[in-house]
């Protein structure tokens, strides 16, 4: 056989190979922010906040993380703020819920943000309207977005939740919420 012919098949089954591997999905890990809420029958917003590695590959703890999740109103004011320091492993597939959070909002147009340096940040835009007394979430005014780096501050913290604040409370009526929310939820 020539060596023509020799680097030819060798090209076709480098070219081949790479192809292969192109197709079996990205070789790092990936993760994904997604925000789930909900406004429950009291007018109580319940959020939670997840991280998936969609990669194919995993992603190994990080103490550097410095993820942030934020919640602002329209004019931009931040009037939630919780950090996520670090994220613990996680293989290919796997999903990690750090502390939601559970409040009332009044009627008026809000942005949840969550993600990382270095990574997306999921944000999601919504209403909060009142009716006939009662607070509801305008189902057709969510918008759900990715951006590459954290949304500029208008002005300082108005509530900011400390490390420590991981233990929360939740009601059956939580419960049966978020359960719903984790499996495919709303956002």
């Amino acid at each position: 056989m020539s060596t023509k012919i020799k680097n030819r098949i060798l090209k076709a089954v480098i070219a081949v190979t790479l192809l292969t591997l192109a197709g079996c999905g990205p070789w790092w890990p990936e993760l994904a922010f997604s925000v789930h809420f909900v406004v429950n029958v009291d007018g109580h917003t319940v959020a939670s906040i997840k991280v998936q590695n969609e990669g194919a590959v995993p992603f190994f703890k990080d103490k550097d993380f410095d993820g942030v999740f934020e919640l602002r109103d329209e004019a931009g004011n931040v009037l939630l703020h919780q950090d996520v320091p670090e994220l613990d492993r996680l293989s290919p597939g796997d999903s990690f819920w750090p502390p939601g959070w559970k409040g009332t909002l009044a009627a008026g147009k809000y942005q949840w943000i969550w993600g990382a340096p270095g990574h997306d940040f999921a944000t999601v835009d919504f209403d909060i309207v009142e009716r006939n007394g009662e607070l509801f979430l305008d189902e057709n005014s969510v918008r759900v977005s990715q951006v590459e780096t954290l949304p500029a501050k208008k002005q300082d913290l108005l509530f900011r939740l400390p490390e420590s604040a991981v233990t929360f409370r939740w009601t059956s009526a939580d419960l049966t919420e978020m359960a719903l929310l984790n499996g495919e939820g709303y956002v």
